[in-house]
């Protein structure tokens, strides 16, 4: 537990912080997405016990593939779903997220028990954002998206920072920028741009405010999702290794080219998250992922 390292979005995933739905309390008072807006207008906020029985779902299949599964405390607080934010990993240092939302940055506390056994950690300060949706690590980049939750101040210090301690070394820091969208938003850049496979990724165009980086067209194979299939979050996957990845079977097309290229898909019910504008990828923090 106290070894962590992360060098890649693909590589194979052996121990991960999965979120929790054990608090979910949304009102009206706690609607900080655009899913969340839409949620509440339909009478459909997430439900507890149905994101309960998909988070239990989801870590028993995690589970099963022998990835070790770590869980937050309970916590006083609207919902702990995921946990992706609130921290990422680059090669072997733990980085503590500034949050936008305050009540997120309570959810921190939850996995500090985890943090303190961590040789690494630095917080990001206050005064700058940074969330860990907005972070992808992968083929000697670190992506880092700007937009609704992330700001610009918080890429140059997370660029800064990493220039300046030696990761720039083993990684090129790329700022990509994400376009604030008319109807909807795009929470995090792994909303719109997720590497899976050995070169692929899975890309939603419209969210790049500057165009798609040199960075993403050289190094993947893009595979194109529509607004329909962006707003259903069907970027945001987990992969378990190059060969695996986990999916809702909603994205149905997305799952049906994945397997093509020979990537076993895992379909699974996850439909609660969802509705707070998370999936997959967001509900789990990856700890260890060679």
């Amino acid at each position: 537990m106290s070894d962590i390292y992360v060098s890649s979005e693909t590589g194979k995933l052996y121990s991960v912080i999965l979120g929790r739905a054990e608090t979910l309390n949304l009102t009206a008072d706690d609607l900080i997405s655009f899913h969340l807006e839409e949620s509440f207008k339909n009478a459909d906020l997430p439900k507890k016990e149905k994101a309960i029985a998909e988070f239990t779902a989801l870590g028993k299949i995690l589970k099963e593939r022998g990835v070790e599964v770590f869980r937050p405390d309970i916590l006083d607080t609207p919902e702990q779903l995921n946990t992706r934010d609130i921290g990422f990993v680059i090669q072997d240092t733990f980085f503590v997220s500034h949050m936008k939302v305050d009540t997120r940055q309570d959810e921190i506390v939850a996995i500090e028990r985890f943090i303190k056994k961590f040789p690494k950690v630095v917080r990001v300060p206050e005064g700058v954002m940074i969330e860990g949706g907005d972070i992808v690590v992968d083929k000697g980049h670190v992506f880092i998206g700007v937009g609704v939750r992330t700001n610009e101040e918080g890429m140059k210090w997370l660029k800064n920072y990493l220039e300046e301690n030696g990761f720039a070394e083993e990684f090129k820091i790329v700022p990509v920028f994400i376009k604030k969208l008319v109807i909807g938003e795009i929470l995090h850049l792994d909303c719109a741009f997720m590497p899976v496979g050995e070169d692929l990724a899975l890309i939603y165009l419209p969210a790049f405010a500057e165009g798609v980086p040199a960075e993403i067209i050289d190094n993947y194979r893009l595979i194109e999702v529509t607004e329909e299939e962006q707003r259903n979050l069907g970027t945001n996957v987990l992969s378990l290794d190059k060969c695996t990845v986990i999916s809702r079977p909603e994205s149905v097309r997305i799952n049906g080219l994945l397997e093509k290229e020979g990537i076993k898909v895992i379909p699974l019910s996850f439909n609660e998250n969802p509705k707070t504008g998370g999936s997959f990828r967001c509900a789990t923090l990856p700890l260890v992922r060679k």
